[in-house]
């Protein structure tokens, strides 16, 4: 009995040692365990340690440089504030000027103006001038055209005049030495020799067309018509006697008919 009771004690010795070994065993594998989880983030704290202070130094550069930047923006922000005040001064001096050019640009308005009248009347003053001076030459152009000479009336005496000439054949040339030329041709011999003659144009007496012809004033206020083209006196018997009264143009002078036409009266070309 006593044999069993020892060999029981140490059974269960045993299993305590056993027991406490294990545990010592488990303890040990859980202190290594943590140990190495410990050792794991003791590491990864490091590292974070190590980005911070990368991270920390570059901010500490990025700063610096900023700093630097700062400077040099407030510098650049005084040099622009002295602009601002020189460009509101010259901005002062410009309006200053501005205003002066709008007194000066009204005054040259208003002297515009002025010249604009002064122009009017010395451009009516030339106009005139050259009308003037324009009959003065015409006059002097014309001045030995027509001769002076006595009034001659009659038309016994004019016909007397006209039998003297006679157009030499082919004379009439339409469109170069016509009725026109021929009428104002006529007209200088029958003023030269004392006869106030008129040129008159209009539709054709006779025939249909325009014609020019001649009335030549036989006493005061009378006039016989003068066909330039025949040399010839129109006399109160020919059916086309009152026709030759009515006309649509009347040159008391060679001068109004070449101012109606230049080349239509100018028999001497």
């Amino acid at each position: 009995m006593t044999t069993k009771i020892v060999i029981a004690a140490l059974g269960v010795g045993l299993l305590g040692s056993l027991a406490w070994g294990a545990i010592g065993l488990y303890n040990n594998q859980v202190h290594r365990t943590n140990i190495a989880t410990l050792t794991t983030t003791i590491a990864q704290r490091d590292a974070i340690i190590q980005q911070a202070h990368q991270d920390y130094a570059t901010l500490s550069t990025q700063y610096d440089q900023l700093g630097e930047y700062y400077e040099q923006v407030q510098d650049y922000y005084l040099e622009s504030q002295i602009e601002v005040s020189n460009l509101q001064g010259e901005v002062v001096a410009l309006e200053a000027n501005v205003s002066q050019l709008q007194g000066e640009n009204a005054d040259l308005e208003e002297e515009t103006i002025s010249l604009g009248h002064e122009l009017d009347n010395l451009e009516s003053k030339y106009e005139r001038d050259i009308a003037y001076y324009k009959r003065e030459v015409e006059e002097a152009e014309f001045s030995f055209y027509y001769v002076p000479a006595s009034q001659r009336y009659g038309v016994d005496d004019l016909e007397e005049y006209i039998q003297r000439w006679k157009w030499k054949e082919g004379a009439y040339v339409l469109g170069k030495f016509d009725c026109s030329q021929m009428s104002a041709y006529l007209e200088q011999k029958l003023e030269n020799e004392g006869y106030n003659t008129i040129i008159v144009a209009g539709d054709s007496p006779f025939s249909s067309g325009k014609h020019a012809w001649l009335l030549v004033e036989l006493e005061e206020g009378t006039y016989m018509p003068v066909e330039a083209t025949a040399y010839s006196i129109v006399y109160w018997s020919s059916p086309y006697f009152d026709d030759y009264f009515e006309y649509e143009h009347r040159f008391d002078t060679i001068q109004e008919a070449l101012s109606y036409s230049p080349t239509e009266f100018n028999w001497w070309d």
